[in-house]
């Protein structure tokens, strides 16, 4: 059975069945428009629809929870903007969630993936293709199992985006007639699901507005199996499916569908019918699947009833699975954000571009490496075109590819006092002091003018998920430590404290100790201060056993120290370290941008058992800079060599990976370089503290960093993440929502500032007694049926060679 809380068992098989793109998608979108006349577009006005949906719609600015106080920086203020400004035209969309919203994910995430084609400002400018990031809109992001995906998912393509190219058409022949918009997408297969093309028909006869926030629309869908020829086999239907929203208020939805793989079979069947003038509606989720891990199945009815002060819903299969929510007492998340300058304008990043290659494949090159089709490849020196949007066809300017076997990456050291961490979780590793070996993922806080308290913990046996403790301090378990090491999402990764004074004494951290992190980005060939020799002294791959099950030096392992201690700690003096045999003293060959060693690279093209994910080094740093060397020199003893201090001491620090995803790698084009992410800080006020976050901005919309916390989907108070006997609904958010209007501060382009505003949000209602909802009465909807399923007829996929015209939701 499916875990109660945990993305539903149906999403997962359409995700496995058609590789995420359509289902959990993006809400952002392309295109590359083709050459009708602009005169029709801007004669027709063009209808655009909801791009979610809820059971019941949004309230206004009420509601409980913890009000954020305005802390911090204000150079700039939302007042001062031009009302035609970005910042006061971006729409925020704001939907309700509820568990038997679940019935509505599948529907969102198609909403989501059309709205992102841009399809409204495209009207009949002909087809067009759509470059869709398939990870904007991911409906499993609210998993309690995402909350142990923060620490555990550390690599550095944890924010690539995932592009998926669409071929779209939208049209209105009149402001009487209706919008079609077509949508054609070819989807690659994996491990489970075969390749398939989709085929989406949109009918929109009435565009949202105040009066109705969804809009009047039809919206039928099929997907089919593509042949050996790549021709979608319209003998076999993998799934089909309709969404109506009828202008009574009225929406439907069905899909329905099956599949088999190698080593499993699966059936799904998801109903809504929900009459939002009456206030009434059911949904009916169903699917069963068999094979080499078992078999199961799980049915989920919801009815439910609402009026302007409360909502009821209850299960009829479990009587006692029932709840009266307020509508009037809510908290808010948001899940996504944009940044803006002091003119009120959006701050984008130049983090790529769409590619095209010698043989006509779509791809994207970007800050985070290589996009391209599967089975499609690109090797060092190969001619790509960049691809420039335009309503003639657009433009190709080539470029010299240069792919490298792994990336360099620069870390520049930030210090922040404990103080302004007050309250923000960090992630610490915790063994045993016994030596047994055991060990947990413990979380820690630390607590204003006090010390670290532990009040959590996770391991295997929870699946990486946090299992509330009782809050105990940890200043005894860290007292015989050098340092204490941690990671946190709020600090945009790893970070140390020093636990040591000089003489080597124990010194427990206090508000004003400094908290060493690390802002990165990645070196390109084009930068001047590469360094030509990088010393290493801890994770130091060897090429010749990079693919063994230690890919390592044994001598730059200090974790080795019954075999090779004296070689590495405090009995060496700086002065004494002789390379190779201390420490691994690499050549940079920025010509190739690969570590070396004398002859050989270290280089991981494919994955091992040991390291699935690549290798990434220790802290590496400039070997020709002896003061370097000498910021080793132990803090208790300046005759012995501590490496460890690297991390702590050097103001710039480099660590290397290499691995089989793209993401290990180094692709760009000669002459090219794209932004890293933008490291900004925000201070958040409590109720009674105020503490300093690091957060990641990829681009508009996608602001990473705020912690989360688990909360229950029926009482929607706060709740323990980890439910052992899968008898709560669990779902993980945001810890707290940033106000619009607030600011942030640049950490790493002279403290330039910017203005937040949330661009999604969501309400949570809170449980009441059920003698509230006594006037609420519950009916069994007829559900809709294949019957009502009409082909959506737009045609063979239609051939166009243009630029995408949107990408990421960004028109070009």
């Amino acid at each position: 059975m499916i875990a109660k809380g945990e993305t539903s068992k149906l999403i997962y098989l359409l995700a496995a069945l058609v590789g995420c793109p359509l289902f959990l998608s993006g809400c952002g979108g392309g295109g590359s428009g083709g050459t009708a006349s602009d005169s029709s577009s801007q004669l027709t006005a063009s209808l655009k629809v909801a791009e979610s949906v809820s059971v019941v719609d949004s309230q206004g600015s009420g509601g409980t929870g913890i009000k954020a106080l305005t802390v911090g920086y204000r150079a700039i203020s939302p007042v001062s903007l031009s009302a035609d400004s970005d910042y006061h035209t971006d729409e925020a969309s704001v939907f309700v969630e509820e568990r038997s919203a679940e019935a509505f994910e599948i529907i969102n995430e198609i909403l989501c993936s059309i709205g992102q084609s841009k399809y409204d400002e495209m009207l009949n400018k002909g087809v067009y293709k759509a470059q869709i990031d398939t990870n904007q809109c991911e409906q499993g992001r609210d998993s309690a199992s995402e909350a142990g995906s923060e620490s555990q998912n550390q690599s550095s393509g944890s924010s690539m985006p995932d592009y998926e190219m669409w071929t779209v058409e939208s049209s209105r022949a009149s402001n009487s007639a209706p919008q079609i918009v077509k949508v054609w997408i070819e989807q690659e297969g994996g491990d489970h699901d075969p390749p398939a093309m989709i085929f989406i028909k949109t009918t929109i006869t009435e565009g949202k507005s105040d009066s109705n926030p969804v809009g009047v629309f039809d919206l039928y869908f099929k997907g089919h199996p593509l042949d050996s020829n790549g021709d979608p086999d319209t003998s076999a239907t993998i799934f089909k499916g309709y969404l109506k929203a009828l202008e009574s208020g009225v929406i439907r939805f069905i899909i329905d569908g099956g599949f088999s793989s190698a080593d499993e079979y699966n059936v799904f069947t998801e109903k809504v019918a929900v009459d939002k003038s009456a206030g009434k509606g059911s949904m009916d989720i169903f699917n069963s699947y068999s094979g080499t891990y078992g078999s199961g199945s799980e049915l989920s009815r919801y009815n439910i009833a609402y009026n302007d002060t409360h909502f009821f819903r209850k299960n009829p299969y479990q009587p006692s699975d029932r709840v009266c929510l307020d509508r009037a007492d809510f908290d808010t998340s948001a899940w996504r954000y944009g940044l803006y300058d002091s003119n009120g304008a959006r701050v984008t990043t130049n983090s790529g571009f769409p590619i095209k290659t010698v043989t006509g494949e779509h791809g994207w090159v970007g800050y985070w490496g290589l996009w391209i089709p599967d089975g499609v490849s690109i090797n060092n020196g190969d001619t790509v075109y960049k691809e420039t949007y335009g309503p003639d066809g657009g433009t190709l300017t080539p470029y010299t590819v240069f792919a490298s076997g792994g990336k360099l990456k620069r870390h520049t050291k930030k210090s922040i006092q404990l103080a302004d961490m007050n309250g923000i979780p960090l992630s610490w590793h915790e063994c045993d002091k016994s030596g047994s070996g055991n060990c947990n993922d413990v979380r820690v806080e630390w607590s204003k003018g006090d010390q670290f308290y532990k009040n959590a913990f996770r391991n295997q046996s929870t699946n990486w998920v946090w299992q509330d403790i009782t809050s105990q301090p940890i200043l005894a378990n860290i007292s015989s430590d050098w340092d204490f090491g941690f990671w946190s999402e709020s600090l945009g990764g790893s970070g140390r404290i020093n636990l040591r004074n000089s003489s080597g004494n124990f010194t427990p951290p206090t508000d004003s100790t400094n908290v060493i992190f690390h802002v990165e980005d990645i070196v390109y060939p084009t930068d001047s201060d590469i360094p030509g020799n990088l010393a290493c002294f801890e994770n130091c791959p060897d090429p010749a056993n990079i693919y063994g099950s230690n890919p390592f030096f044994a001598r730059s392992a200090w974790d080795n120290m019954s075999t090779n201690f004296s070689n590495i700690d405090q009995f060496v003096s700086y002065t004494s370290l002789v390379a190779d045999t201390h420490y691994v003293d690499y050549n940079f060959d920025s010509t190739t941008m690969q570590l070396q060693y004398g002859a050989s690279f270290a280089v991981m093209t494919s994955a091992t058992q040991e390291n699935e994910w690549g290798i990434w080094t220790g802290a590496m740093f400039d070997s020709a800079v002896m003061s370097n060397f000498s910021a080793l020199a132990c803090d208790w003893d300046p005759d012995g060599t501590c490496p460890w201090q690297a991390w702590d001491k050097l103001d710039t620090f480099y660590t290397w990976e290499s691995g089989p995803d793209q993401w290990n790698k180094l692709t760009v084009l000669s002459g090219v370089t794209f932004d890293p992410p933008l490291s900004v800080e925000y201070m958040h006020g409590f109720s009674n503290y105020s503490a300093k976050y690091y957060l990641e901005y990829n681009g508009f919309g996608d602001l990473h960093g705020i912690p989360g916390k688990c909360v229950d989907m029926d009482t929607g108070l706060d709740s323990d993440c980890w439910d052992s006997g899968g008898t709560k609904y669990i779902r993980w958010v945001p810890a707290f929502t940033i106000p619009d209007g607030s600011t942030v501060i640049s950490a790493n382009s002279g403290g330039t500032e910017y203005l937040v505003k949330a661009l999604e949000k969501e309400q949570r209602m809170k449980s009441v007694a059920e003698s509230n909802c006594s006037s609420l009465s519950v009916i069994d909807y007829t559900l809709p049926g294949m019957n009502e399923w009409i082909e959506p007829d737009i045609g063979t996929k239609p051939s166009i060679d243009n630029a995408p015209a949107v990408i990421g939701g960004v028109l070009q």
